[in-house]
């Protein structure tokens, strides 16, 4: 699940038990369940507390740790290169990286055609339409993190941030003050897009040397 909490390069996005309560009290009809919530790395201690208490009890976590974790391990793989012969050697890097590779390309795989496709991807249109819905939620993600990611440009303003909430909606946060302050209101994509492209200040005006050579002569005839 997707309890309004998300991190990107620049920005993480804190949880707002507030926000997050029509989601929280669906768990009241499911005796017995919780929730798994989704990219809950770099949260506050307090607001990984207030998840297990709103029934996010499963935090979904991993870029933090693994990096360190990964770090450490190509340390000792760097001592082997020290000391041991080429033969006795774990060639942990060269290892890591086959199975990255290897598994990025199941995982592109799976999104798009699920698992009982792997190694045999359907050649069926119909069938690649069908399952390549699992994908979508990704790609609209992306398409508003690319409008604000727009905004940031426009505007100078490097703290604002996308914030996805159940049912597919989005609403834009300014972290500039220290705090999330709400600039929209929840909004399907399309609207969410089409609002962050319209806040703030327009796009710049592109201009090629004959518009600008132009319109100096306009204003010379004027003055």
């Amino acid at each position: 699940m997707q309890p309004g909490v998300e991190f990107d390069h620049t920005n993480v996005i804190d949880y707002q038990p507030e926000l997050a309560t029509g989601l929280s009290g669906v768990l009241t009809q499911l005796p017995g369940m919780v929730f798994e919530a989704h990219s809950t790395d770099y949260q506050k201690p307090g607001a990984l507390q207030a998840l297990v208490r709103d029934g996010f009890a499963i935090l979904k976590v991993g870029p933090g740790v693994t990096f360190a974790l990964r770090e450490a391990l190509y340390a000792l793989a760097d001592i082997e290169t020290e000391l041991l012969p080429e033969g006795q050697r774990s060639d942990l890097r060269a290892v890591v990286e086959r199975l990255r590779i290897a598994g990025s390309r199941a995982h592109r795989c799976r999104a798009v055609y699920g698992d009982q496709f792997i190694g045999r991807p359907p050649t069926n249109t119909a069938t690649v339409n069908a399952l390549s819905s699992g994908s979508r939620p990704i790609m609209r993600t992306t398409r508003a993190i690319h409008a604000v990611e727009r905004l940031k440009t426009r505007s100078g303003n490097p703290q604002f941030a996308a914030i996805s909430l159940s049912g597919g909606l989005f609403y834009l946060v300014d972290k500039s003050g220290g705090a999330d302050k709400k600039v929209s209101d929840p909004l399907t994509l399309d609207d969410f897009v089409k609002f962050v492209d319209g806040f703030g200040p327009p796009k710049p005006r592109k201009a090629s040397k004959l518009d600008l050579a132009f319109e100096e002569q306009i204003r010379k005839s004027k003055s």
